[in-house]
């Protein structure tokens, strides 16, 4: 009989032991179940917090390629991605700033050329008018040597004693004035 209350003992208690490690199996199960949806959770809210930044600068340079350039994002953090933010911000506001004024800077621009081009103008009229005086005086291949650039020419001036023997004959300059 001692040994039939052993036998029950021990089946007793391994019914007991198969229990308990039945109920233990299943509370480690079910902890391990929700530790890994904890963590799952956590991992979505850390992507999202890393990668929303960038997903709002892609829409950000998207509406800048078309023409939007009213856009800013909010730069909250102090790491990369809050410094890439403002470096974008900044880059937004000169782009529209540049665009803003393109027209008045080609138009300033413009006028400047323009101003430019009269003044050349104006000296090209005078150094015609210059060419025109000095062809009177100068051989034509002396003159065509220094309007052309061919010779190197360059202006002087030397003192010399000259002396002019002046004498007009009747009408003779105007006659001559008119064969030229």
């Amino acid at each position: 009989a001692y040994i039939d209350d052993i036998s029950e003992s021990q089946h007793t208690l391994a019914k007991k032991m198969a229990e308990i490690t039945g109920g233990t199996r299943t509370k480690i199960a079910l902890s391990f179940l929700i530790l890994g949806m904890i963590a799952i959770a956590i991992v979505i809210v850390l992507a999202r917090h890393f990668t929303d930044p960038i997903r709002s600068l892609i829409q950000s340079s998207e509406k800048i390629r078309d023409g939007d350039y009213n856009v800013e994002i909010r730069a909250q953090s102090k790491d990369e991605i809050g410094q890439l933010a403002r470096t974008f911000n900044a880059m937004v506001a000169q782009i529209k700033h540049y665009t803003n004024n393109l027209g008045q800077m080609v138009e300033e621009r413009t006028s400047e050329l323009n101003r430019t081009l009269a003044i050349l103008h104006e000296k090209n009229a005078i150094l015609a008018g210059l060419s025109d005086k000095l062809s009177r005086y100068l051989s034509p291949q002396i003159r065509e040597g220094i309007f052309s650039g061919s010779h190197d020419s360059t202006i002087t001036s030397k003192r010399k004693r000259l002396t002019i023997f002046f004498s007009d004959i009747r009408n003779f300059t105007q006659t001559a004035e008119r064969l030229e």
